[in-house]
């Protein structure tokens, strides 16, 4: 079959183009005689057997022979140039139907030139056989108009205009204005023809405008919008398209720009060996908008407690689950001086515009927390959610933001609780300026219990505590805070100072503005703006009316209490360096405020009528100086004085201390440092302790100024990780709540003593790590403190496969505090008030867990309150007077940064921001920059 193929295959090929060929030749022999007259082709036949015989026998043609073929081949020539005028003709008439007379022109020029540019009857036919071959031309039988013919010229144009006079026709013909034109030209007139051109094209714009008029007003209304639109629309589309056009010049030349120029932290408000820190974190230190640089944590050592308050003191009161009132242990940890003490237990877990942190970060950096309780179910879980994120838009702006909620549906009935903090801040590094803005947000819902209304429940029975009765079955607590702040300090560098001392070197050369070894002023301004917010309702019922003790003050059915405050702080702040900035007094400062405030109360008597606000207006002035010796010695002193207003005469002085030795070689840079502190203050009571009037509370005080000292002495040793502390508190004039919930004031002196230490030991995968805090109360009748509480987590920590992939605990945490009256607290007021019924503590709580750093995610599980008061015989677990720690349980616990990676993981003690090398700064999405980090870290 195969050699059968190869002899078939060529046969067909040679097949199929002969058979092409001889189509092609008939094709072009019947055109041929459907083109031709019958008495040419005759003619051509006739020639053709007369030209072959010649080329047969050329010796013999004759001159007969010769001159027939010349007349064959005039005749063939002169039906060809016939055929052409005819189908010009033709063409001519059907565009005079059409009115186009442009082309009609244009085709009699062709026609008066065909005699001259007649072909050989062979070219003739090469050119007709382009165009359509098949079409049969018409013959021409309508006689030949012109516009000259016909057109009548006016005949007051002859005295009127005789130049359009004469040449009317060249005028308003197209065609004959051509002729006319051009045989002027061709006579090398050259005044004529460019006057009949100029009113020619007058006369045909006149006549299109007025066609297009009279075409315009034909149109209906929507038609004419149209119209207009579809005019306008190409210079509006061209518009846009030069504007983005524009646009997009622009911003390439910006994004070259930026893309070429370094994106490098240059600022005089950090030291420079943080300029290439990957994460800078610091607080703003409020009175002088000065920075505290702050070590950002994001070890598994540090996430593990899920309650803020564990963080930073050994334990607390509370009310036993996330989002509720807290009051620390350690007496030196409590109080905010300008919060009122309706919401100062709820600061726990929110930002203040003194805590607030701020960032400056090389490349997105991104936080997602989450702790909540296993295997509970849904009327008893609590659970916090977290989210943060931060990131440099320009190396000198930080932008952060975060989204936080603690709360859930509480240990005992009616103790639902939602609490949500969002915060907005913004902060500016630069040579000159240094920037922070910042919005904070917080809201809580927490229905107030009140406690079970005996304890005998809890200690002595196995009931399930959500079955417990409560001293408030129906009452609701709703806070809320918002707090604007925004302030700056400008940089202003005494740099004539140098050009005088070197005035007469001609070698010196002036240093760069970021020089900050030089005599420096600054100026700025500090606002801040906060509004508080409480409202208590509850309806009246027989546990309630005994909780209250049988008081109404204005309605007996159901209670509708509601106070606010509202802040407004401005401040002028001056600074001055006298010398360089590490100099023995390198800062001496001083500023001027005014603080603005109002109290909203309801006033007895007042129950139809709307309540005014309560104004105090205060004016102060403070100072301070500090400095430091290389990095050694470390000293500031401040001082404050209100001098007008309520609050005239309050001061506030304080000085502190720091020395720092170094006396490990090898560890040099591991310091050994001590630091003590002295303050004394003078302050007016809150509003809401001196005047205060609610349905089941009500009192109006005169309250003398309170007066504080305090002492306090810290000894850090971070290479054997230990710090110890000391500190005493005079006092005089303190405020209290007795054990009705009802504010004193304690006018005998009293004083407080507080010792703790913090005493980490590792050895080999044993780790031991304690917290111990003993304090002494001269009147625990007025402050009762315990005296001993512990905080003690003891586990074995493993590397799991690489220590920098993950680090596993497995261990216990163990809390307890000695016995003492916990207090009481008060939904009403918002405090935590005394009570002398009953002896809380002496009984440890035992949390066992697995907490473990997976690169750079920290989780733990936890089975909180796993003994229950165990090893007493009861349960004891009491947070508060009436409140519990929440019952046995598991708890889960995820915190997961999210960044770029740049080569190194993080361990369990290291740092979010050690040793991390800057990288470029960008726009760049936080969370999305963070996911990228978190699927190629450790690779």
């Amino acid at each position: 079959m195969s050699k059968i193929g190869n002899i078939l295959l060529p046969i067909a090929v040679a097949g199929l183009v002969a058979a092409q060929t001889v189509g092609v030749e008939v094709n072009r022999a019947a055109r041929l005689h459907k083109w031709f007259p019958v008495a040419v082709k005759d003619t051509v036949k006739a020639d053709t057997s007369a030209s072959k015989k010649a080329l047969a026998a050329p010796d013999s043609v004759s001159t007969a022979t010769v001159d027939s073929l010349a007349a064959v081949a005039d005749s063939l020539q002169k039906a060809a140039i016939q055929h052409k005028r005819d189908s010009l003709q033709a063409l001519i008439d059907s565009l005079k139907a059409k009115a186009d007379t442009a082309r009609m022109d244009s085709i009699y020029n062709i026609l008066l030139q065909l005699d001259s540019s007649a072909k050989s009857p062979l070219d003739s036919l090469a050119a007709d056989e382009d165009f359509d071959l098949f079409a049969i031309p018409p013959e021409d039988t309508m006689p030949k108009v012109f516009a000259r013919d016909t057109m009548k010229v006016p005949d007051s144009l002859k005295l009127t205009d005789p130049f359009l006079y004469e040449w009317y026709v060249a005028v308003k013909d197209s065609f004959t204005h051509r002729l006319v034109v051009d045989s002027l030209k061709a006579e090398g007139d050259s005044l004529l023809w460019p006057r009949i051109d100029s009113l020619y094209l007058d006369d045909s714009t006149r006549t299109a405008k007025e066609k297009f008029e009279r075409w315009y007003a034909g149109l209906t209304k929507s038609e004419r919008k149209r119209y207009d639109y579809e005019q306008k629309l190409p210079i509006i589309l061209h518009r846009q398209d030069s504007i983005l056009k524009r646009k997009d010049s622009i911003k390439r030349v910006k994004d070259s720009i930026r893309q070429s120029t370094p994106r490098v932290l240059e600022t005089a408000f950090l030291p420079d060996s943080l300029y290439f820190k990957r994460l800078i974190s610091w607080k703003r230190e409020r009175m002088y908008n000065g920075i505290e640089y702050k070590e950002w944590d994001t070890t598994a050592n540090y996430r593990f407690y899920d309650y803020p308050y564990m963080r930073e003191d050994v334990g607390a009161t509370w009310l036993g689950f996330t989002g509720t009132p807290v009051q620390h242990f350690n007496f030196f940890r409590r109080g905010r001086e300008i919060t009122p003490s309706y919401y100062e237990p709820m600061e726990t877990w929110t930002y203040t515009a003194d805590n607030i942190p701020f960032f400056n970060t090389k490349t997105p950096y991104t936080e997602w927390e989450y702790y909540g309780s296993l295997f509970s179910s849904g009327t008893q879980a609590n659970d916090a959610f977290r989210i943060f994120t931060t990131q440099n838009i320009l190396p000198q702006l930080n932008l952060s933001l975060e989204m936080k909620r603690y709360g859930g549906a509480g240990n005992l009935k009616n103790e639902e609780t939602d609490n949500r903090t969002y915060f907005v801040t913004a902060n500016w590094l630069g040579k000159k300026w240094l920037a922070h803005a910042g919005f904070i947000s917080n809201s809580i819902t927490h229905q107030e219990s009140g406690g079970v209304i005996d304890n005998f429940w809890i200690r002595d029975t196995s009931v399930q505590v959500r079955e417990v009765d409560v001293n408030l079955p129906s009452a609701t607590n709703r806070y809320k805070k918002t707090t604007v702040f925004f302030d700056h300090n400008y940089r202003i560098p005494f740099e004539f100072i140098e050009k005088l001392r070197h005035r007469k070197d001609s070698t010196w050369v002036p240093s760069d503005t970021l020089n900050t070894n030089t005599t420096t002023a600054f100026i700025g301004t500090g606002t801040e703006w906060t509004t508080y917010s409480k409202k208590y309702v509850d309806n009246t019922s027989q546990p309630l009316a005994e909780f209250y003790d049988e008081t109404f003050y204005i309605n007996p059915t159901k209670s509708t209490d509601s106070l606010r405050t509202m802040r407004l702080d401005n401040r002028i702040i001056f600074r001055l360096q006298p010398w360089k900035e590490d100099a023995i007094v390198s800062k001496i400062e001083g500023g001027i405020g005014d603080r603005l405030q109002t109290f909203y109360l309801r006033q007895p008597g007042y129950s139809l009528k709307k309540p005014a606000n309560t104004v105090w207006n205060t004016m102060y002035i403070y100072a301070g100086a500090e400095g430091r010796l290389s990095k050694y010695l470390e000293w500031d002193a401040t001082g404050k004085y209100h001098f007008t207003g309520i609050e005239a005469n309050d001061f506030s002085l304080g000085g502190r201390i720091k020395l720092n030795v170094f006396p490990f070689r090898r560890y040099p840079s591991s310091p050994m440092s001590l630091e003590a502190s002295v303050q004394t203050s003078l302050n007016t009571p809150d509003f809401y302790q001196q005047h205060f009037y609610s349905n089941h509370y009500m009192w109006e005080n005169s309250f003398q100024k309170i007066s504080t000292t305090k002492i306090h002495a810290t000894f850090s040793v971070p290479r054997w990780d230990l710090k110890a502390e000391a500190g005493y508190a005079l006092l005089a004039n303190n405020i209290y709540y007795d054990t009705l919930g009802v504010v004193r004031q304690n006018t005998v002196p009293m004083s407080v003593l507080t010792a703790a230490v913090t005493k980490n030991f590792a050895f080999g995968p044993v780790h031991l790590d304690n917290q111990a805090l003993f304090q002494l109360s001269s009147n625990q009748d007025v402050l009762p403190l315990p005296t001993l509480a512990l905080n003690l987590r003891w586990y074995l920590q493993f590397n799991v496969v690489d220590p920098k992939v993950m680090n596993l605990q497995v261990g216990i945490n163990l809390r307890y505090n000695t016995l003492w009256y916990a207090p009481s607290y008060n939904p009403v007021a918002g405090v935590f008030t005394n009570q002398k019924q009953q002896l809380y503590g002496n009984a440890p709580i035992f949390d066992p867990f697995i907490n473990l750093q997976w690169k750079k995610a920290c989780i733990f599980i936890k089975f909180e309150n796993m003994g229950k008061g165990w090893p007493l015989d009861k349960h004891e677990y009491f947070s508060a007077h009436h409140y519990i720690q929440p019952p046995a349980v598991f708890k889960f616990g995820i915190s997961w940064p999210f960044y770029p990676p740049l080569g190194q993981n993080k361990t369990l003690s290291a740092r979010a921001g050690a040793g991390m090398g800057g990288g470029g700064g960008g726009l760049g999405g936080g969370l999305g920059g963070g996911l990228g980090g978190m699927l190629r870290g450790g690779r």
